[in-house]
């Protein structure tokens, strides 16, 4: 999803998501499975780099991140059962597809949610 402070990350996720797309319909007849797996918020300390962190040595990364974020180790763990059950695109958490759709069919919606949330 595209957010404000977010540009060149979510230009990237949409790239990587149409490369994964078509390498999939590329390599499905040698029998190559590709599993796209998009997570949301994984406790990391990925957001201490973003461009709206003033300071990332003082970055506090349980104020960058959300209070749902989920654990390196689940996160890895879902990712190894949808690659065992040959899923070929998951979102994680996966209600977060319904926010993709709401996305698709309602685009303002979501940009009116993000500038409430980011200000």
């Amino acid at each position: 999803m595209a957010a404000p402070t977010r540009t060149l990350y979510t230009a990237s996720k949409h790239a990587i998501t149409g490369f994964f797309r078509a390498l999939r319909m590329e390599v499905r007849s040698k029998g190559i499975h590709i599993c796209h797996v998009m997570p949301a918020s994984v406790k990391t300390d990925f957001r201490s780099s973003a461009v709206d962190v003033t300071d990332p040595a003082k970055a506090d990364s349980s104020k960058t991140q959300s209070k749902s974020a989920m654990s390196p180790e689940k996160c890895a763990s879902l990712i190894l059962q949808a690659a065992a059950m040959l899923e070929e695109e998951v979102y994680l958490p996966r209600y977060y597809q319904l926010a993709v759709w709401i996305g698709v069919l309602f685009p303002g919606l979501i940009e009116y949610f993000a500038a409430k949330k980011y200000k």
